[in-house]
């Protein structure tokens, strides 16, 4: 789909799109792919990273007909654009909200994501109840707490927007306490 830069991270607006404003997802992958291999070769000389991140889509997207709208938004899809890219300078930022909305949305489970190591360079932590991507807070019991521990070594910002100083504070032990 080729939306205009106020139609991102809108997926009510994107459901209602024209079927009009779709391309080809064979022609969207390649463009896709020849932009990251630019910004990943401009990165690379300057001695920086470069971290995509996983899609999401929501069940009224899909329910709209838009289920193939979005590129990288299940794991096979991101493993099959990073393998097929073959650059080391380019790794996945899971967003697990992300996942978790998509996954709901399209039937996968989104566990799988953390089973791209290598690819699998940063993590984004938040929850929300699987049909919206809402940011809220994390706790001991979300979906992704299990697989934690196998990311000790990987950068995890905690992206719930809006807390107090003591929430916070208690995001944090929850994330230092699923990682121990």
């Amino acid at each position: 789909m080729n939306l205009t830069a106020d139609q991102l991270g809108q997926p009510s607006q994107q459901a209602a799109l024209a079927s009009d404003r779709c391309i080809d997802r064979e022609s969207a992958n390649r463009a896709f792919r020849e932009s990251v291999a630019g910004l990943s070769a401009f990165a690379k000389s300057r001695g920086v990273g470069l971290l995509l991140e996983n899609n999401v889509i929501t069940r009224k997207q899909v329910e709209a007909g838009r289920a193939e709208s979005l590129l990288m938004t299940t794991p096979d899809e991101c493993r099959t654009f990073l393998d097929d890219l073959a650059d080391q300078n380019v790794g996945l930022l899971l967003d697990v909200a992300h996942a978790k909305v998509a996954a709901n949305a399209l039937g996968f489970d989104p566990a799988d994501f953390f089973k791209m190591k290598p690819h699998l360079r940063a993590l984004h932590l938040s929850d929300n109840d699987g049909e919206a991507d809402t940011n809220h807070p994390i706790a001991h019991d979300s979906w992704f707490a299990p697989h934690l521990r196998d990311c000790i070594d990987l950068p995890i910002v905690i992206e719930v927007y809006r807390l107090s100083t003591e929430t916070r504070q208690q995001q944090r032990d929850v994330v230092f306490s699923l990682l121990s």
